[in-house]
C-alpha cells in the first residue's frame, strides 16, 4: 500500500512522552507534599497510629470463591481468538477492507487491554528495575526508603497505575490508528489514481495526440515523460453490442473476464514507481514494462494481473505458451491468440492484482493490437484516447506544476476534461490532517488534565497517610528537600 511506519519517535512524540512519563508525575505530587510540609513537628507528629497498611492479605474459603468473573473473561478472550482467527483471513482473501480495519482495531483493544493487565502484574518487577536503574546515583538508604514507600502504597498505586496506563494507552491507540487511517486513505488515492498529473476525458469523450499535443508544446521543456491511454475495448464495441469479453486457456477451460486498454510506449514511465510490484517478468530485456509491449514478440502479447496469469499458467519466459481473447458481438466475433509478457501484483491505476477479485481485472496492450482487436485504420496521430498522463522532470517544483496545469486546463475547457494532480490531493489530506491534529491535541491535553488530578490526589491521599512517618523523618533530621525528592521519585 506504500504506508510506511516509522518506528522512530518524532520530536513531537518524545515532548509528549516526557509530558507524560516525568513531568506530569512530578507537578501531581508537588501540591500535596507542599501541604504535608507545611505542617509542625506537633501536627506531623500525631500520636494517632498510622493508617498506612503495608500489606494487605485476604483469606477466603474455597466455597465461598466467586469463579464467574474468571469464567466470564476466559469465555469473553476464547470467542475474542476465534473470532480473529477466522475474520482475519476472511478479510485478507475477500479484500474487505472495512473488516479489516475493524479487526484492526480490536486487536489494538485487547493489545491495549493486554499491556495493562501485564503492567499490573509485573508492577512490583518493574518498580526494583526503575528504582535501581535511574536512582543509581542515591544512597542506598534512599532507594530503600522508596521501595519501602512503593510497597506501602500498592493498594492504591495499582489504581493509580490502572487509570494511567488506560488513559494513556487509549491516547496512543486513537493517533496511532487515525494516523494509520489518513496514511491508507493518502496511499488508496494515490494507488487508484496511479499518475503525477494527467488528463481524463469523459466516457463520452476523445482526445488525439494532434489535438493534445499543441496544448503540451509550450511546457514541453519542463515534461519528461508523457503517455496516452485508450478507452476500454467495450467502449468501443458499446454501438455494435458487446455481448462479452473474456480471455481463457487455448481450450477455453478457464475463463476470466477482463477490461482490455491500449497504452503508448512511454506510459509505465509515467505511473508512480512506488506502486508496481511485479508477480513475473521477463527477465531477458532491460525494457520498460509498456516498452515491452512494442517489441516483435509483444505486438502479440499483453501485461496482465498475477491472477490472470496464474489462472491461466502462462509463464512470461515461455514463448510456447498463448491465450485467447474472446469477444462477442451481435454481428461478429473476435478471437486472437496472444502471449503474457509480464504480470503484477499491483499495478498504480489499474486493476491488475496476484489475488481474486469480484471485479473484471485490466490488462494492457500496445496500440497496433489495440488498433487491430477495434478493427480501426486511424493513424496514431489521430487515434482516439481516454487518458494523457504526464511525468515532469521537477516533480515538486510548483512553478512548473503550475505552468502545466495551465495548458491542460485551456484543453480541458474545451473538451470537459478532468485535470488531475497528486499535489491537489495531497494538499486535501494534509487540510484534513491539520484538521484531526487540533482535535486530538484538544483531547490529549484533556485527558492528560484528567491524568494530572488522578496522581495529585493520589499522592495526596498516600501522603496524608503518612503525615505521621514525614513527621519523624524531620525530626531526626532529615531536611524538606530530601523529602521533596523521596515523593518526587515515587
Amino acid at each position: 500500500m506504500g504506508t510506511v511506519m516509522v518506528p522512530i519517535p518524532t520530536f513531537t512524540a518524545s515532548l509528549y512522552a516526557l509530558a507524560v512519563g516525568i513531568i506530569i508525575p512530578i507537578l501531581s505530587s508537588l501540591y500535596p507534599m507542599k501541604i504535608v510540609l507545611s505542617e509542625t513537628l506537633t501536627d506531623a507528629l500525631d500520636y494517632a497510629r498510622s493508617k498506612t497498611k503495608a500489606v494487605f492479605i485476604e483469606i477466603v474459603k474455597a466455597k465461598d470463591f466467586d469463579k464467574k468473573p474468571y469464567i466470564i473473561f476466559g469465555l469473553i478472550a476464547v470467542i475474542y481468538g476465534l473470532a480473529i482467527y477466522y475474520f482475519l483471513p476472511l478479510s485478507l482473501v475477500s479484500l474487505n477492507f472495512s473488516l479489516l480495519l475493524t479487526i484492526f482495531f480490536l486487536i489494538l483493544i485487547a493489545m491495549f487491554v493486554g499491556l495493562v493487565l501485564l503492567a499490573l502484574n509485573l508492577q512490583r518487577l518493574l518498580e526494583i528495575i526503575m528504582v535501581y536503574l535511574f536512582l543509581f546515583y542515591e544512597k542506598p538508604s534512599t532507594r530503600l526508603l522508596v521501595l519501602k514507600n512503593l510497597i506501602a502504597h500498592k493498594p492504591r498505586n495499582r489504581m493509580t497505575v490502572c487509570i494511567y496506563a488506560m488513559s494513556v494507552g487509549f491516547l496512543i491507540m486513537i493517533l496511532v490508528s487515525y494516523n494509520l487511517e489518513i496514511n491508507n486513505a493518502q496511499a488508496l488515492s494515490r494507488l487508484n489514481e496511479g499518475t503525477y498529473m494527467h488528463l481524463e476525458l469523459p466516457r463520452t469523450s476523445t482526445v488525439t495526440p494532434n489535438e493534445f499535443e499543441p496544448f503540451l508544446l509550450p511546457v514541453a521543456d519542463l515534461v519528461e515523460f508523457h503517455s496516452y491511454e485508450t478507452h476500454q475495448i467495450d467502449f468501443w464495441y458499446f454501438y455494435i453490442g458487446l455481448n462479452e469479453l473474456f480471455v481463457s486457456d487455448d481450450l477455453a477451460l478457464v475463463q476470466l473476464p477482463v477490461s482490455v486498454l491500449g497504452v503508448s510506449p512511454y506510459n509505465t514511465q509515467t505511473l508512480i514507481q512506488d506502486y508496481i510490484k511485479m508477480y513475473q517478468s521477463n527477465g531477458t530485456t532491460d525494457l520498460s514494462l509498456s516498452e515491452q509491449l512494442y517489441t516483435a514478440r509483444g505486438m502479440q502479447g499483453a501485461g496482465m494481473g498475477g491472477f490472470t496469469s496464474k489462472s491461466l499458467s502462462l509463464d512470461p519466459d515461455d514463448y510456447t505458451q498463448t491465450y485467447k481473447i474472446n469477444m462477442f458481438t451481435e454481428n461478429w466475433n473476435v478471437f486472437t491468440r496472444n502471449r503474457c509478457m509480464w504480470s503484477t501484483s499491483v499495478m498504480p491505476g489499474k486493476q491488475m492484482t496476484d489475488r481474486e477479485t469480484s471485479q473484471s481485472t485490466s490488462m494492457l496492450i500496445s496500440l497496433p493490437l489495440m488498433k487491430k482487436l477495434m478493427g480501426l485504420t486511424t493513424s496514431i496521430p489521430n487515434f482516439p484516447f481516454e487518458r494523457v498522463v504526464i511525468k515532469l522532470k521537477e516533480e515538486g517544483n510548483e512553478d512548473h506544476i503550475a505552468q502545466v496545469k495551465k495548458q491542460l486546463n485551456l484543453l480541458s475547457q474545451r473538451k470537459n476534461a478532468e485535470v488531475y494532480d497528486y499535489n491537489d490531493a495531497q494538499g486535501a489530506f494534509d487540510d484534513a490532517a491539520s484538521i484531526l491534529d487540533i482535535i486530538f491535541n484538544v483531547i490529549i491535553i484533556s485527558v492528560m488534565f484528567l491524568c494530572f488530578f488522578s496522581l495529585s490526589s493520589s499522592m495526596t491521599a498516600n501522603m496524608l497517610e503518612q503525615k505521621k512517618e514525614i513527621g519523624v523523618m524531620r525530626a531526626i533530621g532529615m531536611r524538606k528537600a530530601r523529602i521533596y525528592f523521596l515523593y518526587m521519585y515515587e
